[in-house]
């Protein structure tokens, strides 16, 4: 059509099954009722109203990046099974004349490689469960025209997902050398499944920029503990800090640990 191009990017390191492409319109008039118009809208007579509130037109992004976070989860499930069971198949080296061959999982090098990375799936597992439930609620608010939660999910939903693709990438990487030249081999899926979580790190906003958006919540959070200003549930810690003395004695118990690591991150 005239004023309008429209291309394909060409290939990319992974999800080469997704269509990327650049779409360009050049004096090409939008009729109003194909305008997208959710939440800022353009009236008949040319009058612009804006949106209740700039946050809004975040909600896509932040879905999908709750989303992401699920996704990544199960990518380095799928890429920690598959070096596992490889471990457990896998024989190398005779120690001991006339011995079998021990199980490249008995090693304990191996074991560094692929034990925290299983206890990385749990984690973010739970992560994301917990993620996509703080995100159902908070919507559920937003129909109702409550938006006081709404920059607090565009943190969280920003610093996990940077940190579990980025993380997850790294994770993967270490699953496929675990498991030497036949995780370089495409048969694995390894190499597919680290090409579709790194492609995580930059699509849906670039993790050092989504970092800085935690960071600058972050900030504004502790401006506010230290003005006497209510937090929200998610960084109500930061109120103690400012509030109360945070050195503790010990306590050996999960509230403990969950304890001790909010007056870390506190300072």
């Amino acid at each position: 059509m005239q004023g309008i191009k429209i291309g394909e990017i060409g290939t990319k390191l992974g999800m080469n099954a997704t269509n990327n492409g650049y779409l360009g319109f050049d004096k090409v008039r939008i009729p109003r009722e194909n305008m997208l118009m959710k939440n800022a809208q353009v009236l008949e007579d040319g009058t612009y109203v804006k949106s209740p509130s700039d946050k809004l037109t975040y909600g896509t992004m932040m879905f999908v990046r709750v989303v992401i976070v699920q996704d990544v989860a199960s990518y380095l499930s799928k890429a920690v099974t598959i070096a596992v069971r490889y471990s457990a198949v896998r024989r190398q080296s005779e120690l001991k004349p006339g011995e079998p061959e021990p199980q490249i999982m008995d090693y304990r090098t191996q074991q560094y490689k692929l034990f925290p990375n299983i206890a990385s799936c749990l984690a973010m597992r739970f992560a994301a469960m917990w993620l996509w439930n703080l995100y159902n609620n908070i919507t559920s608010e937003l129909e109702e025209g409550d938006m006081e939660r709404l920059p607090e999910l565009h943190a969280l939903a920003c610093c996990l997902k940077s940190v579990c693709s980025a993380d997850g990438a790294k994770a993967i990487e270490t699953c496929r050398l675990a498991c030497g030249g036949h995780g370089y081999m495409t048969c694995s899926n390894l190499p597919a499944t680290y090409g579709l979580v790194t492609a995580a790190c930059t699509y849906e906003g670039e993790n050092t920029v989504l970092l800085l958006q935690t960071a600058r919540y972050l900030m504004k959070a502790w401006h506010q503990a230290t003005s006497g200003i209510k937090l929200t549930p998610t960084v109500a810690y930061l109120q103690s800090a400012v509030t109360s003395d945070i050195s503790r004695h010990w306590e050996h118990s999960l509230q403990g640990i969950v304890r001790a690591h909010q007056d870390v991150a506190a300072g």
